[in-house]
């Protein structure tokens, strides 16, 4: 099994490039959906979070206060790191037996979609990194994330800023253009890096 780890900030058309990689062979986990259902009630995070911070984080119908865990999280430098610790090695435990069980399916390439990693170390073969110009990328998340721009600001503050994140990348995968033109710039990079990788 050949693995890619796809990061990239708000706004930078991560998920774009993630469904592209799908309709060219790849499965695709999202790392923000794994998160989601973890958080659901009773789910296992929910319950973590809450031995964490406290048991305000739980919402009334049993899954976790995400609004609340945020700002929490945006407020707070000391909490992002605890939260960090909690959540990062429970996603890739998570994503590792996800990616076993398609590769017993017979799937050759899996994607791992998520800002959450920067580096190979976390068991990757290629990190590709998704970048964008910064006031595309606010217009992106104000325009289809429902953020305000501030909230948007605030959250890119927190992310590793594109430049730096594009010198850890194996790949990197500009999200500028038309959809045709992204599309037409990931099939490139696919036969460039990893169909010859999987024959």
């Amino acid at each position: 099994m050949f693995i890619i780890g796809l990061a990239g900030g708000i706004g930078s058309g991560k998920s774009t490039v993630a469904s592209i990689l799908r309709d060219l062979g790849a499965v695709v986990f999202d790392t923000d959906q794994l998160i989601r259902e973890a958080y659901g009630p009773g789910g296992e995070l929910t319950r973590l979070v809450a031995e964490l911070l406290g048991p305000d984080t739980v919402a009334a119908d049993g899954s976790a206060d995400r609004a609340k865990i945020a700002a929490m999280i945006f407020a707070d430098e000391e909490v992002r790191r605890q939260i960090n610790a909690l959540i990062h090695p429970w996603v890739a435990a998570r994503w590792r037996t996800l990616v076993q069980q398609a590769e017993a399916q017979g799937a050759r390439v899996a994607v791992i979609e998520g800002a959450l990693y920067a580096d190979k170390s976390t068991g990757f073969d290629q990190l590709w990194v998704v970048v964008v110009d910064r006031e595309i990328a606010l217009q992106r998340a104000t325009q289809r994330g429902g953020l305000t721009r501030q909230q948007a600001e605030a959250r890119m503050a927190t992310q590793l800023p594109p430049d730096q994140h594009a010198k850890l990348a194996d790949v990197v995968v500009d999200t500028r253009g038309s959809l045709d033109e992204v599309r037409k710039r990931v099939s490139d990079l696919w036969q460039q890096h990893i169909a010859l990788a999987v024959q």
